[in-house]
């Protein structure tokens, strides 16, 4: 073949080449059109989402040769709204209100800017959308944490809106109302009625975080309410897997989703008691924005979830197992039958039997069960019970981890209808014997509490550990200092320092008095000391809990019916002596473990370090 032939040969396999390829391009981009997946570069703002004292002018650019359009009410942006073309004035729309002093509702004025953008061009391909929040000028915010929620209104308002009736029940409505009511969208649940949002995070006057979400309504009673709750979740599918992966909420965790609830008592319980046998959503105050109106000042709290014991707890997710007042979250036959197991045990078991309540105890966590009781039971919770605003959990699978033993525990879970009006101070309520407006019998009629109150050992773990609390987590001077750690406006939930005051001041004595009652306790109250001789040698531990005795000592009230508990911990490069009594020199023990019986006058005990050679 002649080179001019080589050359011409080669040219046309170049030439057919690039058609294949262009033609592929071709067609990838129109299905990825009719699919409505984004194709081209996503729009940037030449300013931030963020809260500013003076308008200004925002740019919006694209590197593709395309047009952007643009919303300003939190619509999805489409080719029939606004055409970009010079920048947009950004400044408060309807002036800054005194959102604490008004009830949020959809007539609320919208106060922020909120715009939404995205690129389309001539072969209607299209970007991903852009969004974000300005405030601009005074505002008044009543607390520190400022979210907004960005979404499309017939999203919330529309024919299938997750806030209202919807289409449906409206003309079952206007047609006559006969027969079965349908369903409302608001009570609706599950994956069909989750709605795609934007949401942006404002702490301390600065933007923290801001992606997509998905969003649900909450709760349960709270649906019915016209202000009604949100469920926010991060997914992949919105392009991020972890909703704060550097959490405002405790920075070791990565948070998946979050609910947004009312409930002033429910969120102060809960950050109030971390770190004990029974899990915990850590939660803050927050001022919402849906669209740029102020909803409603309320909690921010981490969501229970599989993500939630995979973060906090070490187990892989698909390795969690979730019961919601009684029932299975996964809907699974075999994790119910793993849950009933409990029950079926106690009902052919009495666990008055050493061994039978032995083997219980490779079912349940015994610790985790006394400590969400005794939570309760303090706060004066009357909407609970053993199948109803509870939540249990545990590894479906046992394995080498902590977590991984298959036990089942308890997590801390809507207590918000604590204290209700029985007719005499909140502080008296004996939540042990008292039949609940709303839970059914009293506590002690439970039948799962009364199995175990067979056994003697559960007896006398359950009353320690409750006097435990009393000493330390319920004290005045600890809910002093979770209420600093909060950061929450007491007055805007109608509490105050006088209420704390009183409440724990007059709780905890109540509390032991009917603590006695139903444990039929003979024995009195006495002070036991504690102490150690070097404050850096170690800690001490009491029962369940390790008292601070830097200051030089700790004291606690206990009842002489028990022995309580007492182990010396050698801090690093020490080793424990031995304890001592009182003022004796002579060592009352060298075990570093031991039940101690206190006598009617007290005691003071004193663990005693030395340095390693």
């Amino acid at each position: 073949m002649k080179p001019i032939y080589k050359i011409i040969s080669i040219l046309i396999f170049i030439f057919a080449g690039m058609f294949c390829l262009y033609a592929l391009a071709v067609t990838s981009k129109k299905q990825a059109v009719a699919e409505g997946i984004a194709t081209l570069s996503t729009p940037t703002f030449s300013v931030k989402s963020g809260i500013y004292t003076t308008p200004f002018s925002l740019e919006i650019s694209c590197d593709d040769n395309a047009v952007i359009y643009y919303t300003t009410d939190g619509s999805i942006p489409s080719a029939e709204d606004y055409k970009y073309t010079e920048p947009i004035l950004i400044g408060s729309p309807s002036g800054s209100i005194d959102v604490t002093t008004s009830t949020a509702d959809i007539h609320t004025p919208q106060v922020a800017d909120v715009i939404r953008a995205i690129a389309i061009n001539s072969y209607g391909e299209t970007s991903e959308i852009v969004s974000s929040t300005y405030f601009v000028g005074e505002q008044n915010f009543p607390c520190d944490t400022i979210i907004s929620l960005i979404v499309d209104s017939d999203d919330l308002f529309g024919d299938f809106g997750i806030y209202v009736t919807g289409k449906e029940y409206e003309d079952w409505l206007t047609t006559g109302g006969d027969g079965v009511a349908p369903t409302p969208n608001y009570l609706k649940r599950g994956d069909e009625w989750e709605r795609p949002a934007f949401f942006s995070l404002f702490q301390n006057g600065e933007l923290s975080i801001e992606h997509p979400v998905g969003i649900r309504i909450q709760g349960a009673s709270a649906r019915e309410e016209d202000n009604k709750r949100f469920s926010v979740i991060a997914r992949d599918n919105y392009g991020v897997g972890n909703f704060f992966a550097d959490s405002p909420f405790r920075q070791e965790y990565p948070v998946h989703s979050i609910v947004l609830r009312s409930g002033f008592m429910n969120g102060f319980i809960q950050h109030m008691m971390q770190g004990r046998d029974v899990a915990s959503a850590e939660n803050m105050e927050v001022m919402v924005y849906i669209n740029g109106c102020p909803w409603y000042i309320t909690i921010a709290q981490e969501k229970y979830n599989t993500y939630y014991f995979e973060s906090h707890y070490g187990l892989d997710r698909d390795n969690v197992v979730i019961i919601k007042a009684g029932y299975a979250d996964s809907g699974e036959k075999d994790d119910q039958e793993m849950y009933d197991r409990i029950y079926n045990f106690i009902q052919t078991h009495s666990l008055s039997s050493p061994d039978a309540y032995e083997a219980f105890c490779n079912i349940v966590d015994i610790q985790s069960f006394i400590d969400f009781s005794c939570i309760n039971l303090f706060f004066g919770n009357m909407d609970f019970s053993e199948d109803k605003n509870v939540i249990c959990w545990r590894s479906r699978n046992t394995g080498a981890g902590e977590y991984e033993d298959g036990l089942w525990r308890w997590a801390l879970y809507d207590m918000d209808l604590e204290n209700l009006d029985y007719g005499y101070p909140e502080t008296d309520i004996n939540t042990f014997n008292l039949d609940t407006h709303y839970a059914g019998p009293a506590f002690n009629t439970r039948p799962l509490y009364k199995a175990l109150k067979q056994n003697p050992t559960f007896c006398r773990q359950f009353v320690l550990t409750f006097l435990d609390l009393l000493n330390t987590e319920l004290t005045l001077d600890a809910a002093r200092a979770a209420m600093d750690t909060w950061n929450i406006h007491m007055e805007l939930w109608g509490k105050s320092e006088d209420w704390l005051v009183d409440y724990f001041t007059k709780r905890p004595d109540k509390m032991r008095e009917y603590l006695a009652e139903e444990f039929g306790l003979s024995g009195e109250t006495a002070q036991l000391t504690i102490r150690t001789d070097v404050s850096e040698g170690g800690t001490i531990s009491v029962n369940t809990i390790t008292p601070d005795c830097t200051d030089g000592s700790w004291t606690g009230i206990y009842y002489t019916d028990y022995p309580v508990t007492l182990s010396a911990v050698p801090a690093d490069g020490y080793h424990f002596v031995g304890w001592t009594l009182g003022k004796e020199k002579n060592y009352y023990s060298k075990d570093a473990n031991i039940d101690y019986s206190l006598p009617l006058e007290g005691a003071s005990l004193c663990a005693h370090f030395e340095k390693k050679d």
